[in-house]
């Protein structure tokens, strides 16, 4: 028996990976709001499409804030340098970085709902995903570490085990608060 398709993951999925590509490749071309600007249309997409819980916009606002904040604090302890309008002129986290944390974040209800109250799932994801995005990102030429690259990914391991758990906890508490 063929199960049926679920347009809503497969739309949830695309729309994570070109707004995550086009977010790098913005990077990279130095066109750092092509991936802000294609996040802007699939958010769109989502709440139109896929979204089936309106709890949604509030994790997807708090998402944003965490990541903003988290990336803000990285670049201004001069931890990580990012290639950015924003980082380079008012000392913040470049919108592209961002709009990856916020595609991220609008698959978590979705195509990485496996991870709802699967914590440590959840860490193991962090710990491995996030040196390895940084690392990748620092051979792109579009971060670069101000310290020696082991210890920076040391730090982002850590910070990761603790932030991808926190965005499923955010999740999880929303739900069971709300639906």
């Amino acid at each position: 028996m063929i199960k049926k398709i679920n347009y809503k993951i497969i739309i949830n999925i695309l729309g994570f990976y070109v707004c995550w590509w086009l977010s790098v490749y913005g990077a990279i071309q130095g066109e750092y709001f092509l991936g802000p600007k294609s996040l802007f249309f699939y958010i769109i997409i989502h709440f139109v499409f896929v979204v089936d819980n309106k709890i949604e916009y509030l994790y997807i606002l708090i998402c944003t804030l965490l990541a903003f904040l988290l990336d803000s604090i990285l670049l201004n302890l001069n931890i990580i340098g990012y290639e950015g309008i924003l980082s380079k002129k008012y000392n913040i986290a470049p919108l592209w970085v961002v709009s990856l944390w916020v595609s991220y974040a609008l698959s978590i209800f979705h195509s990485f709902k496996i991870l709802q109250k699967n914590y440590n799932s959840a860490k193991l994801l962090g710990f491995f995903s996030g040196p390895f995005i940084y690392f990748s990102f620092s051979q792109m030429g579009i971060i670069h570490f101000s310290f020696p690259p082991l210890f920076v990914l040391t730090l982002i391991s850590i910070l990761w085990i603790f932030m991808i758990p926190l965005y499923v906890y955010i999740a999880d508490k929303l739900i069971d608060e709300y639906a």
